[in-house]
């Protein structure tokens, strides 16, 4: 079986990127979210349950750490969403 698709959550609007936002001036780079290895593999197989795959399980490192990318992502998407009322 092939690992689950698990995709990037999309900027909450033109402010914030993947980098910076363009309102507080913040980067991505600097932002701490401390996503767990335990949890981001138990998304995975979860994820991998769902699609068919009834073993679960990951099939190796960077899919973890894709999913604790993603985790960290939302995260930054989450702490500028209130940026958005200030984007003109």
């Amino acid at each position: 079986m092939k690992n689950p698709t698990i995709a990037a959550p999309k900027s909450p609007g033109p402010w914030v990127d993947e980098e910076v936002c363009l309102v507080c001036f913040s980067m991505y780079e600097k932002f701490r979210a401390w996503p767990d290895w335990a949890a981001s593999a138990d998304v995975l197989r979860q994820a991998a349950k769902r699609e068919g795959d009834q073993g679960g399980g990951y099939r190796g490192r960077g899919s973890v750490l894709w999913v604790m990318r993603v985790t960290k992502l939302n995260a930054w998407y989450d702490e500028h969403m209130p940026c958005g009322q200030w984007w003109e």
